[in-house]
């Protein structure tokens, strides 16, 4: 018995926390059609749910409810793969919907954009456990330093997420084959 616990216990501190979700704000005047095209992950914490560890390239194309996006890139190992999912908007285009993740329908919140440069977003889902993700994207495979302290001020102001910033993590965009 003493064994499970330490498990859990690890599992827990690993995997997820029992805090709630926070309550961020979105971005005000969310303009879908500027969102649309090609964004590159800059930064985000280790995701097991997510197939793409490098080269991760995400193409946003809008729908009458929402986007289609198609993720590609490379797993461990450098093997090429591609991801597809649906965002919904709610009732504030800045908060979507996914179409499922691991049999949940997490959030996808932008909370800063310039539409050209870089976008800094969030999702979290509770359940037993809250799994609270931050991610800075940019148009390109770089971005300025400025902007990444800009998305990281603003996921410091959320108290779930700001435990997450030591977690964030380069994606690796060099000598990425798409």
């Amino acid at each position: 018995m003493p064994k499970l616990s330490v498990i859990l216990l690890v599992m827990t501190l690993v995997v997820g926390t029992y805090a709630s979700c926070p309550s961020v704000t979105y971005m005000q005047n969310f303009d879908a059609n500027r969102f649309t095209g090609v964004w590159y992950e800059i930064q985000a914490q280790p995701n097991s749910l997510n197939p793409v560890k490098t080269c991760n390239k995400s193409v946003y194309n809008l729908m009458s409810s929402g986007f289609s996006v198609t993720t590609t890139g490379l797993m461990y190992g450098g093997i090429p793969t591609q991801s597809s999912v649906t965002l919904t908007f709610t009732a504030n285009p800045a908060k979507m919907i996914t179409s499922r993740v691991m049999g949940v329908r997490p959030p996808y919140e932008v909370l800063d954009t310039d539409y050209n440069t870089y976008a800094c977003t969030h999702s979290c889902i509770h359940k037993v456990f809250t799994y609270d993700y931050v991610f800075i994207f940019s148009r390109g495979r770089t971005l300025n330093q400025a902007h990444i302290d800009h998305c990281r001020s603003l996921f410091a102001q959320y108290q779930s997420s700001s435990q997450n910033l030591h977690r964030l993590v380069n994606t690796r965009q060099e000598g990425c084959p798409n």
